[in-house]
């Protein structure tokens, strides 16, 4: 199975291009892409093909996160917001992965290794959810979102469910945004749906 490694940074691109038997242990290459050179055309050879993703860029990001075929992937997001460096060691948790940027070369390797051997579940949200994140990445505040019959207490219960549940620091703009990409990348199902 090949690891494809997307970013904007070159000079990490060029980093994991020259290390040799990057991905010890497990069949398949590391295959380094440039994010401008990624259209909505992407494929990766086959399902659950491993995508680690750093792009510091938001806007960048979330182009990438809504290209439909990353959706069967385990995707790794490397982001400057994240939670405590244990969390990550479990496998079994459901993709994307949040991973911290500045992780070594040699952790970063372990991580795809066990994305590779790690069963593929993707996450799942509400309707809700999906709008929540959506509009706050929009601009529209809680305040006025609770116009729309959901009061500003359950939309921010709501808010911090999501974070915390992603493991991402904080509650600021950069962690709306990964939560917004995690959301693009998952599987959403209606309310109803998914408490039959």
């Amino acid at each position: 199975m090949n690891t494809y490694v997307i970013s904007d940074n070159k000079f990490f691109l060029l980093g994991i291009a020259n290390q040799e038997n990057y991905a010890e242990g497990s069949e398949g290459s590391v295959i380094p892409v440039f994010s401008k050179n990624v259209s909505s055309t992407f494929k990766p050879c086959e399902r659950g093909a491993v995508v680690v993703l750093f792009i510091s860029s938001s806007d960048e990001r979330h182009r990438i996160t809504s290209i439909r075929a990353l959706h069967e992937c385990r995707v790794l997001m490397l982001v400057k917001s994240t939670g405590k460096q244990e969390y990550y060691s479990h496998s079994g948790r459901q993709f994307p992965w949040i991973v911290p940027h500045d992780i070594g070369l040699a952790d970063l390797r372990q991580h795809i290794v066990k994305a590779r051997l790690t069963p593929f579940y993707r996450r799942y949200f509400t309707c809700t959810e999906v709008l929540l994140f959506r509009y706050l990445t929009q601009g529209i505040s809680i305040q006025n979102m609770a116009n729309l019959n959901l009061s500003c207490k359950y939309l921010y219960t709501l808010k911090r469910k999501i974070i915390l549940k992603n493991n991402i620091d904080g509650h600021d703009a950069a962690a709306i945004m990964i939560c917004r990409d995690i959301i693009a990348m998952s599987n959403i199902t209606l309310s109803a749906e998914r408490a039959a």
